[in-house]
């Protein structure tokens, strides 16, 4: 997707990703995003609609331990719009 501005962003989570049988223990969700993170985009946004106040803080936590460039590009979209770094 392309906004008016010529950014890329990479979208990814649904609620569905977030069940137990989906999300287990992380490490699934966890390889995704890195994944997600090494294209050539230039944001990957989070949807975490659906996910527990848990599964948030392990998701931030693996971000976290990204490279500034790495974290820079991470977006996170939640009932309230995008979270993360401004534009």
């Amino acid at each position: 997707m392309v906004n008016g501005v010529k950014k890329t962003f990479d979208f990814m989570g649904t609620s569905a990703a977030y069940t137990a049988k989906n999300f287990g223990n992380g490490a699934q969700f966890r390889a995704s995003i890195i994944r997600h993170v090494r294209k050539s985009v230039d944001y990957v946004v989070i949807d975490l609609k659906g996910a527990t106040q848990g599964q948030i803080n392990y998701i931030k936590s693996i971000v976290s331990q990204f490279s500034k460039a790495h974290q820079d590009k991470i977006k996170y979209l939640q009932s309230g719009g995008l979270r993360g770094r401004p534009w």
